[in-house]
Parts: C-alpha cells; sequence; structure tokens
C-alpha cells in the first residue's frame, strides 16, 4: 500500500471503530501524540480514546479537508464530523494529523485538535 492508502485505511478504521484493523495499521512500539495534552500514546492507549469517543459520538467520520507530502508520510488537514448521542447536536473537531509511516506501518501520529472542539 501507499502512504496514502495506509492513511484513507487508518481513517476507515477508525470510522468504523475497528480496534482490531487500526492495531493492524500501526507499528510496534507507535505513538499517537496529541497537541492538547502534548502526551504521547501508545496504541493501547488511544484505542480506549477510540472507545470513549464512539460511547458519545454517532455517525463519526472525516471529512477530508486537504492532504499533503511531508517527511516520512502524510499530512491531512480535516474535520472530524458526528453526532453527540446526549444531545442529537452536530459535531465538528477541526484538526491536522501528521502520520508518519515506515515499512507500510504507521509509526507516530501527531494530532493538532482545535481546543475548543474537545469541550463538547
Amino acid at each position: 500500500m501507499t502512504n496514502d492508502e495506509i492513511v484513507d485505511a487508518y481513517g476507515r478504521a477508525f470510522e468504523a471503530a475497528d480496534a482490531d484493523q487500526v492495531r493492524a495499521l500501526i507499528a510496534p512500539g507507535a505513538v499517537i501524540w496529541h497537541s492538547f495534552d502534548q502526551v504521547d500514546l501508545d496504541i493501547a492507549s488511544s484505542l480506549g480514546e477510540l472507545e470513549r469517543m464512539t460511547d458519545h459520538l454517532e455517525g463519526m467520520h472525516f471529512d477530508i479537508q486537504e492532504r499533503f507530502p511531508v517527511d516520512d508520510g502524510v499530512g491531512v488537514r480535516l474535520v472530524l464530523r458526528g453526532v453527540l448521542r446526549a444531545t442529537g447536536a452536530p459535531f465538528a473537531s477541526y484538526q491536522a494529523k501528521f502520520f508518519r509511516i515506515h515499512d507500510g506501518k504507521i509509526t507516530r501520529i501527531e494530532e493538532y485538535v482545535a481546543p475548543a472542539t474537545l469541550s463538547a
């Protein structure tokens, strides 16, 4: 798979909350970093966050705004959209993600999230 195909497969697996498929795309020892807490999470911790998100958000999907090559990977500007289960209100989180990829596996994801979207 190309780097773009790997990122697309990750997005589809994330939208479907398919933890096994997400895990299959991630290299052992990979980390996911967030701008809002500046913490490197391992894949197990990140998958726990995915589960919590699906508890609160229905119809989760990525609305890709822009994609661009970066050293060793792909950058994506996107809006994570869905509906809040508690209120039925639409949800939108504006983000940029940088995927580092080596030997067909994601080795690092840096997620930059607009802070105002975290309170929803």
